[in-house]
């Protein structure tokens, strides 16, 4: 735990020092922590596996249910100040998309939020829509890529992201109709 600990201070201490790469860049800056069982086999210590998630059961499976089909948000970024307005815009989708978007914050600085960004392959603070970071659509009669890493202003801002949602939604709805 304390080696997961420090590799995280350590990953946070190199972005803040050096800033966002792309993915190579990273990748030869920033090495990914290892697995427990990894660390431990290495001090020469054994660990058991961690035990899988059980199923949700009674109104955590109905909710978990109701969310089949939605969009999914995620958002990477330290949970403080300084990423509050990134956070409350986030989980402002819920509402502003009730039932058509699931979206969630997650602190990378914590231990769990840090593995989770690290699982899904990122190397700055980002946000994935449906698992994916980069989209285009159609902005004044225009294609339109963008690529939602790094904070709001950067490389997106607020009117691409709600564009690109209410893309999906369209796309969604043309498939649903189309099956019925």
């Amino acid at each position: 735990m304390h080696r997961v600990a420090l590799t995280v201070i350590v990953v946070l201490l190199l972005l803040a020092v050096l800033g966002c790469k792309g993915p190579q860049q990273a990748a030869q800056t920033v090495q990914p922590a290892k697995a427990p069982e990894v660390a431990a086999a290495e001090a020469g210590k054994t660990v058991a596996p961690a035990a899988s998630k059980p199923e949700p059961a009674g109104e955590e499976a109905t909710a978990t249910a109701k969310d089949d089909g939605a969009i999914q948000v995620v958002a990477y970024y330290p949970d403080n100040e300084g990423h509050a307005k990134i956070k409350a815009m986030i989980e402002g989708l819920n509402t502003k998309y009730p039932g058509k978007v699931k979206a969630e914050f997650v602190d990378f600085t914590s231990d769990e939020g840090f593995k989770r960004w690290q699982d899904d392959g990122l190397s700055c603070g980002g946000i994935l829509i449906n698992d994916e970071q980069t989209f285009t659509y159609e902005k004044d009669g225009k294609t339109t890529e963008v690529t939602f890493k790094m904070a709001e202003g950067g490389e997106w801002t607020k009117a691409d992201l709600y564009a690109v949602i209410e893309k999906l939604i369209a796309e969604q709805k043309k498939t649903q109709s189309k099956q019925q």
